[in-house]
This record gives structure tokens, C-alpha cells and sequence, in this order.
């Protein structure tokens, strides 16, 4: 057992409580040390109340984690509220069975940040903790020198001429060669050896010794709980969707409409669709809905096998034609067998099965059959959402050839075509999950699955180059797994580290630090910020809804009145709470037909969000925005007139009296027969018509909104969509 910091002889502890009578206003819970075991977990359970019923009858059934007392350096962030216990006693028992010296070693690829961004990768790196060398006497490149020189004669170096080398020059060399870093535990290199993932994240790849939640799990759920407990995550999960995702609030105006349909489908094992929602709207499994639902699997006893809409396997009965569902199966069969048969030394009977349809082409033989049936699942998902949309390439006749494309890695064409899609209104949320799982399958399985073999750094140059101190080299678009695979090992990195330096023994080639790239600081976004009676200016914010909200103070509202690739960002609600009026819009011939209320932004349009202004646009619409503008009401006639930006005042203020329809008069003392006359003018060429009140343009409004047609979307310029 490790010696854990302050003398403790387990190293964390989790105060579970109560989640029903925490919501009553009573924090009920215990501590309990990890690693534990089924009894006393199941004691703890029943001295909080999980199990007992409250004063309607009803059980507490649910729990969360209050806090953590954690002994293990940089493990308490690590640790969430909805944590799963079994996972939690995995991770303590490995710590625990740990020697002093791997403990070290554990620590020390904790300090720098290895394999440590989850609860899933910490328990992976406590079984490759052979990957590590630790030497806990080297502090510093003085120390990492004179070890090498003295300690690994890596240099022969006479006696009377050691006092004039320069021993931390030399270990800064090694440390930089190695990829070694400092710590509180030493001087921590990379042995080289292959990182293996042990646990994948699910409950069943937890071994039985450590788990400890299966005094619960052999508590079967009768179907009335079951049912109850479906009814309530439904309930929760239309509120949630109805708060996140305006498209489902609009297809669903009716409060708790479609709770029925998601009850239906957690009771029938149709989950994964529920779950790709959830992520697409930004959820973890650290958040409660996702924790619930994976709760309800294991308590249900779900299988991934059943999680199939059965109206698509109706369809397939009813049009086999369309589907090529027979020659998939029989080629999957006859690669399981050919799979089998290269096993045990057999020889490869002939490929046989019905004759395939035309169009339609057989996989490699030697496609893992697991990595066979991925890819034609994805495929049929790819199929059904391109074929149903109309964007389907007319070379691409059915979900077969979709298959071959990915297990080649030729899917440009299909991602060009889902991306298209999501552009779609609505559209996003169900597009994203599939072009996410289409992308972590091609890195699983490298560039295709039948090519993976013959990846090479040559066949993926991208005519960039990296110079660093130790030479220039060219950057391959391959990843760190792959170049591995292709016997490849880490050789340094950039001074900059966003290029790794990976070579053979005989070549090297860089490639990009993915895990720089994702710490790296967003791209700043340089925008025209427009606020009333000032001149515009230019301002570099972050990239996001949140930062376009802070700067137009609210929800955002864009607009697209020119021809230029810009929009205008201003406050969705700015002329309903009255908000300064700013500029005017005008059209070709100059009339003003809308007025920005409140600070607006003018920014660059990209092809999927909003972008930084170029230069050119910049100065473009800093001089079209340059002047103010003040707006006033002249005989039931908006004007607007031209305001000095370094003394706003100085321009009158002139409002009508509806008595006498007099000018009240001009602040500053300004010269009001010459405005009076410019102002009716101005109003002659740009005033707008009166408007009727708010009430009644939302009548005329609703009025028109039943009566209009759809309009004909074949002949509509619609902008793109944008990362609001």
C-alpha cells in the first residue's frame, strides 16, 4: 500500500447523501473510504434512507456525491457529483494495491498531466505505469547531466576535465531529446512503450472484485417501477429539450407533448437516440440526465442489441430490395469464417452467399467482422438521413457502396454532403453525433479499415515544414497512434510545442500536438462595434454566443441587409425595452426602412458561423457607420438627423407637442429655423411611415402569419447558419 499524503491509509473518500431528502431540505449522508466493498456500501445505503419511503409512500432511490476528501495530488477535479461507484472502487483499488515506488511513478504522470483528463483515463494509467521511468534524485538538468555522464558513462569524460563540463547544458539536451519533465517526484520520461486502454468507460469492462453496487443490482425492478422511473426521466427530458433546443419547442408547442413518445422509447431499449440529443446539446455524462439514463440501463438490464427503431426493421421487410440487407449479412458471415479459419491455420473457402445486386461491390475478406458490421451501421444511418433529405450523390446508389466508401476511407464526398445538411435549419442536432461517430471511427481504424496496414507518413505530407533546433522536418497529417503503428517513436517536440518530432531510427517527420491544439486559447474575432451618438470602433472578443451577448447586452438578433459577406449582431428585444435608437438602414435609393436600436456589431460571415472582419470590410463599414445619427418624430414622420460624435448635445433634441405641433426648441441655443427646414427635408426623403402600436402590429401579424403561403424555397438565398 502506498504511503498517501497526512498519513491516511486509503486515498479518497466520498460523502454520499441522500438525493431525495436533499431535496426536502435535509442533507442526509455518510463518508464512506475507498476502496470499499458491497456490504458496507449497502449498510451506508441503508443508514441514509435509499430504499426507505417518504411521507407519500414513495422510495428514495437516488443518491449524489456532496464532496471528496482526496489524498491523491491533482485527483480532487477530477471527481464528480454523479460519479459512478463501481468506477470509483476500481480506481481506489488499483491506487491501493500499488507499490511505493509505482505510486511515484503514478503521481509523477499525474504532475504532468499524462493520460489524466478523466476518471476513465486515470484508471487506464494506473495499468501502464510501465510506460514511465521515474528517477525521484534528479531535480534539475545539473542533476539529469552528471547522471548520464557519471552515472551511465554516456560520455567518457577524463577526471581532470570534469570540472569544466558543462553538465546542465548536456541534461537540457536529454531532457529535451527524451520528452522528460521535472516533477516532485523526479525526473519522469516516456519508456516507450505502447499505452494500452484497459477500460473503455463501460460498467461491464469493471472486473467483478471491484465492483460494489451489486447488492443494488441484484434488486430486480418490477415493471411498475420501471415504468414510474421511465415516466419521470421522460418528464425531465422534455423540460430539458423544451429549454435547449428551439427547434423541439417549436415542432412541440404543446407543454409535455412528446413525453409519452420518449417514455415509449426508454421502455422498448431505444436509447441511443436519446443520448446523441443529449450530447449534441452539450451534455456529459457527468450531468445528471446522461447519469440518470445510464442509471436506468443498468438497473433495466439494457441491451445495445435491442436499441433498434422497429420501424426501420419493418421497412427493411417490407422492401429487401433497397436495403442489400442479405448480401451484407452473407459477407459478414463469410468473413467471421475466413476470420476463423486464418486462426486455427485453416484455409479460405470460397466467398459464397446470393448473387449480390448490381451496384453493389463485396468488402475486403480479411475486415475484422466486428469492424465490418461498425461500418455498415454507420452507413445505414448515413443512407437513411442523405436518401430522405434528397442530397444523395447520384454515384452513390445504395448503404453497401456507403459501406466500402468508409472501410476505404473515402468519405470526403459523404462528409461534404452531412455537413451540407447540418447546415440545414433544425437539422444540426441530428447531423453533428452521426459526423462525430464517423470521424472517431476513421481514427480507431486509421484512414480505412482495409488500408490501416499500409498507412505510411510519405502518403500524407502536407507540403508544410517545422524547423526546430535539431533540424527541419515535414509535417505529415498522420496521428501520434498512427505514426506509432507505423514504428514511429516520439523524438522531441517544437519550442513552441505544437508540433511533435517522431522518427524511425532512419527518418522523421512532425505531426501536430493534438493536446496543445485543444488547450490552445480560442482565435480572437475582430468585430466593428457600433454604439449610438459614437463613432464606430474596432475590438477583438472571444468566438461564442456569449461573448456577442455581453457586448449587445442580451439575446442576439442578426441581420443581413447588405451584399457584403457581413452581418449586423444587435439585441434581439432593443426596440421592445427601448434601447437608444443608433443608425439607420436605408436602401438603394436612400429611403430609410429601419432603424438598429441600442450597440450593434458588424461581423464577418463565414461559411458555418461568424467570422473576424477583413480589412477591407472593416474600413468599409467604419466609414458607413461613422456618423451618428439622432432620431426624432416630426408630424407622425421618423427623421433622422446627423450628430456630432465629439459633442453629441450640441444637434437639437426636437420632439412634437401633439397640442400645438410646435418644435419644443433646440438645446445649445442651435440655429432653429435651418434644422426645422433640414429636418422636414430629411423627413419628405427618409421618414418612415407612422407605425401603428405594438398590440396592434402583433394582430396585423398573427392575422398575416395564418393566412400566408409557405414560400417557394427553391427561389430563397438563405444566409448560413451561425454558432449562436
Amino acid at each position: 500500500m502506498p504511503h498517501y499524503e497526512y498519513d491516511k491509509d486509503y486515498p479518497f473518500a466520498a460523502f454520499i447523501t441522500n438525493l431525495g431528502k436533499y431535496n426536502e431540505g435535509s442533507l442526509v449522508g455518510e463518508w464512506v473510504k475507498f476502496p470499499t466493498t458491497a456490504e458496507e456500501l449497502q449498510k451506508v445505503f441503508e443508514r441514509i434512507g435509499i430504499g426507505s419511503k417518504d411521507d407519500f409512500g414513495q422510495p428514495y432511490e437516488e443518491w449524489f456525491i456532496t464532496d471528496y476528501d482526496c489524498y491523491v495530488d491533482g485527483l480532487y477535479d477530477k471527481l464528480g457529483e454523479y460519479e459512478n461507484l463501481d468506477e470509483l472502487n476500481y480506481l481506489a483499488s488499483k491506487l491501493d494495491e500499488m507499490s511505493q515506488g509505482e505510486y511515484e511513478q503514478f503521481q509523477a504522470a499525474m504532475e504532468i498531466g499524462d493520460h489524466s483528463g478523466s476518471l476513465q483515463e486515470i484508471i487506464n494509467l494506473t495499468e501502464n505505469l510501465d510506460c514511465y521511468d521515474v528517477y525521484p534524485d534528479i531535480r534539475d538538468h545539473d542533476d539529469l547531466g552528471r547522471y548520464y555522464i557519471e552515472g551511465l558513462d554516456a560520455m567518457q569524460v577524463p577526471e581532470h576535465l570534469r570540472n569544466y563540463i558543462d553538465y546542465e547544458a548536456y541534461g537540457r539536451d536529454v531532457a529535451l531529446e527524451e520528452g522528460g519533465e521535472f516533477t516532485d517526484f523526479g525526473y519522469v520520461r516516456d519508456t516507450g512503450d505502447t499505452f494500452h486502454e484497459y477500460y473503455d468507460g463501460e460498467h461491464g469492462s469493471i472486473p467483478e472484485e471491484y465492483r460494489v453496487m451489486t447488492f443494488q443490482d441484484a434488486e430486480e425492478l418490477t415493471e411498475d417501477e420501471k415504468s414510474e422511473w421511465a415516466m419521470d426521466i421522460a418528464y425531465d427530458m422534455d423540460e430539458f429539450f423544451r429549454q435547449h433546443d428551439p427547434q423541439y419547442a417549436a415542432e412541440h408547442p404543446e407543454e409535455h407533448a412528446v413525453r409519452e413518445e420518449i417514455y415509449e422509447n426508454l421502455m422498448a431499449g431505444r436509447i441511443s437516440a436519446l443520448d446523441e440529443k443529449l450530447a449534441a446539446l452539450g451534455q456529459t455524462q457527468e450531468d445528471y440526465l446522461p447519469s440518470e439514463i445510464e442509471k436506468f440501463k443498468d438497473a433495466t438490464g439494457y441491451e445495445e442489441f435491442l436499441d433498434v427503431d422497429p420501424a426501420v426493421i419493418r421497412e427493411a421487410v417490407q422492401n429487401p430490395d433497397k436495403s442489400h440487407a442479405d448480401e451484407m449479412l452473407a459477407f459478414a458471415e463469410q468473413a467471421g469464417r475466413e476470420y476463423e479459419a486464418e486462426l486455427f491455420g485453416e484455409p479460405k473457402e470460397p466467398m459464397k452467399g446470393p448473387e449480390p445486386a448490381p451496384g453493389f461491390h463485396a468488402p475486403q475478406a480479411d475486415v475484422d467482422p466486428a469492424v465490418l458490421a461498425e461500418a455498415a451501421e454507420i452507413a445505414g444511418a448515413c443512407d437513411d438521413i442523405l436518401r430522405n433529405n434528397l442530397l444523395y450523390d447520384a454515384a452513390i446508389r445504395d448503404a453497401a457502396e456507403v459501406t466500402e466508401m468508409i472501410l476505404r476511407g473515402d468519405t470526403d464526398k459523404l462528409k461534404a454532403g452531412l455537413s451540407t445538411l447540418g447546415r440545414e435549419e433544425g437539422m444540426a442536432g441530428e447531423v453533428a453525433p452521426l459526423i462525430s461517430r464517423l470521424e472517431a471511427f476513421e481514427k480507431e481504424y486509421g484512414i480505412g479499415a482495409q488500408e490501416q496496414q499500409t498507412l505510411s507518413p510519405d502518403d500524407r505530407e502536407t507540403g508544410e515544414t517545422v524547423r526546430t533546433p535539431r533540424g527541419t522536418f515535414y509535417v505529415t497529417d498522420m496521428s501520434r497512434e498512427q505514426m506509432e503503428a507505423a514504428g514511429y517513436g516520439l523524438h522531441h517536440q517544437s519550442d513552441d510545442g505544437k508540433y511533435l518530432i517522431m522518427g524511425n531510427g532512419d527518418r522523421a517527420f512532425a505531426i501536430r500536438n493534438e493536446e496543445a491544439q485543444e488547450h490552445a486559447a480560442p482565435e480572437k474575432m475582430t468585430v466593428l462595434v457600433v454604439e449610438p451618438k459614437k463613432e464606430p470602433y474596432l475590438k477583438e472578443i472571444d468566438p461564442g454566443l456569449h461573448s456577442l451577448q455581453a457586448e449587445v447586452g442580451g439575446d442576439i438578433a442578426a441581420t443581413y441587409p447588405f451584399s457584403d459577406p457581413v452581418g449586423l449582431v444587435c439585441n434581439d428585444e432593443g426596440k421592445l425595452i427601448g434601447l437608444e435608437l443608433n443608425r439607420g438602414l436605408r436602401d438603394e435609393d436612400g429611403n430609410l426602412y429601419d432603424i438598429m436600436a441600442g450597440t450593434f456589431l458588424v461581423v464577418g460571415l463565414g461559411e458555418e458561423s461568424f467570422v473576424s472582419l477583413s480589412p477591407e470590410m472593416a474600413q468599409k463599414y467604419m466609414e458607413h457607420f461613422k456618423q451618428p445619427e439622432q432620431f426624432i418624430s416630426l408630424n407622425g414622420q421618423i427623421i433622422a438627423l446627423l450628430v456630432e460624435p465629439e459633442n453629441p448635445l450640441r444637434t437639437a433634441e426636437m420632439t412634437v407637442e401633439d397640442d400645438y405641433g410646435m418644435i419644443d426648441g433646440v438645446i445649445n441655443n442651435g440655429r432653429k429655423g435651418e434644422e426645422l427646414g433640414a429636418a422636414k427635408a430629411e423627413a419628405a426623403r427618409t421618414s418612415l411611415e407612422k407605425r401603428p402600436s405594438i398590440r396592434e402590429r402583433l394582430a396585423e401579424a398573427k392575422k398575416e402569419c395564418g393566412e400566408r403561403k409557405p414560400p417557394d424555397k427553391s427561389h430563397q438565398k438563405k444566409p448560413p447558419e451561425h454558432d449562436l
